[in-house]
């Protein structure tokens, strides 16, 4: 049986079908299948670098979803409104009672633009979206995205397909061992390499040299005594030992920070995405957590976004089988 993607318009000027043309990347459709009554569809073979599948992109211009056969296998439900008609954004609502029946994985709501001088503000249309497990997508959004923003979001048509091929689809074929070599992965590795060949490579007495500094710093230890006033409690420094938990000030790692930031929920996501299999609900998920990521990225200082921003990327690395071996090669070519 095949798995189905269900698109539909809610405007007379713009047709379902012309979402699937552009997903499909060309120029005039093909001969559609009549499936049902009032439902078209276009056979897109997805070939990804983790998987293939064939599916079919369905088109309908009225609220219907078909027969219990066809609704049971429809995976995702895309809808285009025009945020400058309220109207348009009254009729994508009343789909949802017949989403409710067979609840789609991916629902999305799409328009060529919103902004708060629409008819339909934006933050309307995003709360909708949140409340009713929808994703809002702008075929020609008005705000560009910051071309300096480490998880920079992907928009418009690339964005619905992006979605699609993110979903775990039912007769999906993994690839064995992808080649998933991104210039900006490479550059990470090569980054991360570089500064664990400094550490290594670092003078004895220049880390010896660090350490009486950060002890001035912290005020632990003055030409080898304590601090005045610094009492019994930092005994332990005049030996020129400090205690870890008393270097508040000393400077975080990449693993602290990495621990930190991502969490218990985003640690255990990446280990799961190792240890299944590449096609298990925890690679999905792995993909819809994207957007929370770049989010909590943006609430971080730089320097700190920085790290996190490779770590995730390192992390995604390890999760999909990539190991240091491999890493190792790639930075020596």
């Amino acid at each position: 049986m095949s798995s189905y993607a269900l698109f539909t318009s809610c405007c007379n000027d713009f047709k379902p079908d012309e979402l699937i043309r552009q997903i499909l990347n060309i120029d005039n459709l093909p001969s559609a299948s009549h499936l049902i009554e009032d439902i078209l569809g276009y056979d897109w073979h997805i070939d990804t670098k983790y998987y293939t599948a064939d599916i079919q992109l369905c088109c309908t211009a009225r609220r219907t979803i078909g027969d219990e056969s066809f609704a049971e296998n429809v995976h995702a439900f895309v809808v285009y409104f025009d945020a400058e008609e309220s109207k348009t954004f009254e009729l994508a609502k009343s789909w949802l009672p017949y989403l409710k029946q067979i609840e789609p994985a991916i629902q999305i709501l799409v328009c060529h633009s919103c902004s708060e001088s629409t008819s339909v503000k934006k933050i309307t249309a995003q709360e909708w979206c949140v409340d009713n497990n929808f994703e809002l997508v702008e075929l020609c959004p008005l705000e560009e995205s910051d071309s300096e923003d480490d998880f920079q979001e992907t928009t418009g048509t690339k964005r619905i397909i992006q979605a699609l091929q993110a979903h775990t689809w039912p007769d999906l074929v993994m690839k064995e061992r992808p080649s998933i070599r991104s210039s900006y992965m490479t550059e990470l590795m090569k980054e991360e390499s570089s500064k664990k060949l400094q550490d290594v490579e670092k003078p004895l007495d220049q880390d010896a040299e660090e350490t009486t500094e950060n002890s001035r710093i912290d005020g632990t230890e003055i030409n080898g005594e304590p601090e005045s006033g610094s009492g019994v409690g930092n005994s332990t420094a005049c030996c020129g030992y400090t205690p870890a938990a008393t270097t508040g000030k000393s400077k975080k790692t990449s693993d602290n920070v990495i621990n930190s930031m991502l969490g218990m929920e985003d640690l255990a996501l990446f280990e799961a995405v190792g240890a299944d299999d590449p096609g298990g609900e925890s690679f999905e998920k792995l993909f819809a957590n994207f957007r929370l990521m770049k989010e909590k990225a943006e609430s971080l200082p730089p320097e700190e976004r920085k790290i996190y921003a490779e770590q995730v990327a390192t992390s995604f690395w390890h999760a999909i089988g990539g190991d240091d071996s491999e890493e190792e090669l790639d930075l020596q070519q």
